[in-house]
């Protein structure tokens, strides 16, 4: 009661779902961290369960940004080089090794990301 004043209702907030089909998992940007790291909502049980094996290649919102590895650490690629890994959250995160993805990359909250697999070729 000090603090303020006591809510008897509830709002409900939109929390994008990831989408899957054969061949792909299209996720949202749900946050982006004060380095400009981009969380998207696909966790790494999804992932995994949907990659089966197979090879796959991250798109970001603009085609022209791809990534096909899940790196461990951000120091896994050069500076200024782009990433793909799982946070402590176990959620996808897209990250510039010590630089902002948000900012270099264009990235904003609520963007789409494409993953697409390929089953020609196990990774």
């Amino acid at each position: 009661n000090e603090l303020g004043n006591i809510e008897t209702t509830i709002e409900e907030s939109y929390f994008a779902q990831p989408t899957v089909d054969n061949q792909t998992i299209r996720g949202t940007i749900i946050y982006l961290d004060s380095f400009g790291n981009a969380v998207v909502n696909i966790t790494r049980d999804l992932f995994f369960q949907e990659r089966r094996g197979r090879n796959f290649i991250i798109h970001l919102r603009k085609s022209t940004y791809d990534v096909s590895e899940i790196s461990l650490t951000y120091e896994d690629v050069e500076v200024g080089e782009m990433l793909a890994l799982f946070n402590q959250d176990g959620f996808l995160e897209i990250a510039l090794n010590k630089e902002s993805a948000a900012k270099l990359l264009g990235l904003k909250l609520m963007d789409t990301i494409r993953i697409e697999f390929d089953d020609n070729q196990a990774g």
